[in-house]
């Protein structure tokens, strides 16, 4: 009887010491270890914004029914360029309505418009940029012309101000340059404030090479087929077809619209893509002009096509 008390007195003691004990520490092989994967820039970047829900939609009269050009002009303001007509427009999107409109050349083919502090810039599709002061509101506003090295073949579409640069921007619709090396590229060149001379080559090029390897990349991006079959053809050019830029005020890259495709590209500030994003045809029918607010706030602009033209506003999420 003794004996069995002895013994569990003995289990008991041996099985308190193996629960109070702590396991020696194993060592973890380098294998065994979580690797960190990096993330590229394509693959991290978001979207800030939802473009097939406009925020707010204004619906502009007869006048700008092919508009082809915005620029922020004030808090509630607009300039506007209505395509095949030497005219500036200044909207008030608070009230709804055309405030001025002045005419600064005669008709011709004028695709954006650009405001840079005390003066106001407008493209026409043969590269040639007007100068007015901004100062709207009369019948007639006088412009300096400066002829550029571009022509018709290039197809000038995209305006926008460059400020960390001192420069516009000045995307072709139509071939980048001349030489096999341009081929299935398009071309974004900049204007020179400064000495008002556009630069003698593009100082950033949009490739379909460059787009493919992006949609490889990203077989999840949003309606993928429908991208897919656009950019990855058996032969043939680039289909991207610039009609209107802007530089989003907080990251600095580079907002790409294309009216045939209905698409947005996105390049960051070195010029390399990032983003491609397929719009809704219901919301844009013919996108051709964007533009930021300074607080992020987007507005992109769809001429009529003979219906009726139309600004959307998009909330920076």
């Amino acid at each position: 009887m003794i004996f069995v008390k002895i013994e569990l007195i003995f289990f008991s003691l041996f099985f308190m010491a193996c629960q109070s004990s702590t396991p020696p520490t194993q060592p973890v092989s380098k294998e065994a270890q979580p690797v960190a994967v990096s993330e590229s820039k394509t693959d991290s970047f978001s979207l800030k914004y939802v473009l097939d829900k406009p925020d707010q939609t204004w619906e502009m009269p007869d006048e700008l029914v092919e508009l082809s050009g915005i620029a922020i002009a004030g808090d509630d303001k607009l300039a506007c360029i209505q395509d095949e007509n030497g005219l500036l427009f200044i909207y008030d999107l608070k009230e709804d309505k055309i405030l001025s409109q002045s005419r600064f050349r005669k008709d011709g083919d004028f695709e954006d418009v650009s405001i840079v502090k005390d003066k106001i810039y407008i493209l026409k599709s043969n590269g040639n940029i007007y100068e007015l002061e901004n100062n709207p509101g009369g019948t007639e506003m006088p412009s300096e012309k400066y002829e550029s090295h571009l022509k018709k073949v290039n197809d000038s579409e995209g305006l926008c101000y460059d400020e960390d640069n001192n420069r516009l921007l000045i995307a072709c619709k139509g071939i980048a340059a001349d030489g096999e090396e341009y081929l299935d590229k398009r071309g974004i060149y900049a204007f020179d404030l400064n000495t008002k001379k556009v630069s003698a080559k593009p100082v950033f090029l949009i490739k379909l090479r460059e787009i493919q390897d992006w949609l490889k990349m990203n077989p999840t991006a949003r309606h993928y087929n429908k991208l897919a079959e656009f950019f990855m053809p058996e032969k043939g050019n680039i289909v991207f077809q610039p009609s209107a830029l802007a530089i989003h005020p907080k990251t600095k890259n580079i907002y790409v619209l294309s009216s045939v495709g209905k698409l947005l590209l996105i390049l960051n500030p070195e010029g390399k893509m990032i983003h491609l994003e397929k719009l809704e045809k219901e919301i844009h029918k013919q996108p051709e002009g964007i533009a930021f607010y300074p607080n992020g706030d987007l507005l992109i602009a769809s001429e009529g096509k003979k219906a009726i033209a139309k600004v959307h506003l998009f909330k920076y999420k």
